[in-house]
C-alpha cells in the first residue's frame, strides 16, 4: 500500500494533501486564471479571421485561440459559489446597493474613461466644432453601447442580470429543476450558435450565463457532497477528459467557423463549457504554493478586467503594424511570439496598475477596500 501511495504521489505530485488548502482560498487562483485566458483571448484580436500563410499552422492557430475561452464561465461559477449566503436574505435592491461601490461604480468609471479616450480619437476637431452637442452625444452613446456589446465590459451587466435572476426566484434556487431550466437556456444559445434564431455573439447571450451562477450557488450549498467528490474523481480520468474535451472545443470552434457562425470561438459552446467545468475541478484538486497564495491573486484580477481593454485599445495600432512585415506574416511561430509578447506587455502593465493605484486614496475605482 504504501509503495502504491508513492508512486501515486511521484506521477502526480501536485495532487493536494488533506487539509491543504480550502475551496474558497483556491477560487482567488482560478480567478486569476481565468482572467489570464480573458485577456489572452482579447490580445489575439482577429486572429480568428486572419489568414495564415502555412497552411498546416492553422491547427496550431485554432490551440491558441482556444485557451483565450476558457475564462469567462469560471468567473459566473465563482459568482455563484460567493453569492450563496446572500441570495436568500437580499433583495434585488438590497443586492445592487451591496454591490454598487466595490462592483458597479468602478465599471462606470472605466467605463466612461475608455469612452473618453476612444473619443478623442474618433472625433476630430473639425467634428467638435461643426456637429451639434446632440450629434457629439449620439456618437459617445455609440461608443459605449458597442464596447458593452464589443469588449469585456459585457460581463458586469450579465452577471448583475443574472444575480438579480437567482434573487428573484430565491424560492426555487434549492431545486435541481430549477438548474436544469437554466441549462436548458444555456443549451438554447449553444444550439444557437450553429442555426442563428437570434444575435449568435456570446456577449448578447444574455440569460445563457445564469446556469453557472446558479452552478456555483449549488455547489457551496452542497459543500460537503462536492468536497467527497473531489476526493473520489480520478487524476488520470480528469486529465484524460481535459485533453478530448480540449480536442473537441478546437474542432467545434472550426466547425462553426466553416459554417459561418459570427462567433466560432464563443465561451457557451458546449464543447467548452464541459472543458471550463472540468478545469475548475482540476485547479480545486491542485495543491497551491505558498508564494502563489501570498500573492493573493484575487486583489488585481478585478483590475486586470477593467483595464486591460484600455491598454490593448492603445497599443492595437503598433501591434497592426508590426504584424503587417514579413517577417511576421511569413512565420506563424514569429507571429505567435508577437500576440505571447503583446499579452506579457498587457498583463504587466495592468497588475502594475492596480498595485500602485491600489496603495493610494483612488484604490476605489478598481473596487478595493
Amino acid at each position: 500500500m504504501n509503495i502504491m501511495r508513492t508512486y501515486y504521489n511521484l506521477s502526480f505530485p501536485f495532487i493536494p494533501h488533506a487539509g491543504s488548502y480550502t475551496i474558497d482560498e483556491k477560487m482567488g487562483l482560478i480567478r486569476f486564471f481565468s482572467i489570464c485566458s480573458i485577456v489572452w483571448g482579447h490580445c489575439l484580436l482577429s486572429w480568428d479571421a486572419r489568414h495564415v500563410v502555412q497552411p498546416q499552422f492553422e491547427w496550431y492557430k485554432v490551440v491558441f485561440l482556444q485557451l483565450g475561452k476558457i475564462g469567462t464561465i469560471n468567473f459566473f461559477i465563482i459568482t455563484g459559489y460567493f453569492l450563496n449566503n446572500k441570495i436568500q436574505n437580499m433583495s434585488i435592491l438590497g443586492y445592487l446597493k451591496y454591490r454598487f461601490y466595490p462592483l458597479i461604480l468602478p465599471w462606470i468609471i472605466f467605463l466612461m474613461i475608455f469612452v473618453f479616450i476612444e473619443s478623442l480619437k474618433v472625433l476630430t476637431i473639425h467634428q467638435f466644432t461643426t456637429l451639434s452637442l446632440l450629434g457629439i452625444v449620439h456618437i459617445i452613446i455609440n461608443l459605449g453601447g458597442s464596447f458593452i456589446f464589443h469588449s469585456a465590459y459585457w460581463f458586469i451587466p450579465i452577471s448583475i442580470l443574472s444575480a438579480l435572476t437567482l434573487i428573484l426566484f430565491k424560492r426555487f434556487v434549492n431545486q435541481y429543476w430549477f438548474g436544469i431550466i437554466l441549462a436548458l437556456i444555456t443549451l438554447f444559445y449553444c444550439f444557437n450558435l450553429y442555426n442563428g434564431w437570434i444575435a449568435t455573439n456570446h456577449t448578447k447571450s444574455i440569460f445563457g450565463y445564469t446556469f453557472f451562477m446558479w452552478l456555483g450557488y449549488f455547489i457551496k450549498l452542497k459543500y460537503s457532497t462536492f468536497k467527497d467528490l473531489l476526493k473520489i474523481v480520478h487524476w488520470r480520468l480528469i486529465v484524460f477528459l481535459l485533453i478530448a474535451t480540449y480536442f473537441l472545443a478546437c474542432e467545434e470552434g472550426v466547425l462553426l467557423a466553416k459554417i459561418g457562425s459570427d462567433d466560432p470561438f464563443a465561451s457557451i459552446r458546449l464543447s467548452n463549457i464541459l472543458l471550463t467545468v472540468l478545469l475548475f475541478i482540476a485547479i480545486l484538486k491542485i495543491r497551491i504554493p505558498n508564494k502563489v497564495e501570498a500573492f493573493k491573486p484575487e486583489r488585481f484580477c478585478y483590475g486586470i478586467y477593467l483595464l486591460h481593454c484600455i491598454i490593448i485599445a492603445q497599443f492595437t495600432s503598433i501591434l497592426s503594424k508590426m504584424e503587417c512585415s514579413r517577417f511576421f506574416t511569413n512565420s506563424f511561430f514569429n507571429a505567435l511570439i508577437l500576440r505571447l509578447s503583446f499579452f506579457s506587455v498587457i498583463i504587466f502593465l495592468s497588475i502594475l496598475s492596480v498595485g500602485l493605484i491600489g496603495r493610494t486614496r483612488f484604490k476605489f475605482i478598481f473596487g478595493l477596500k
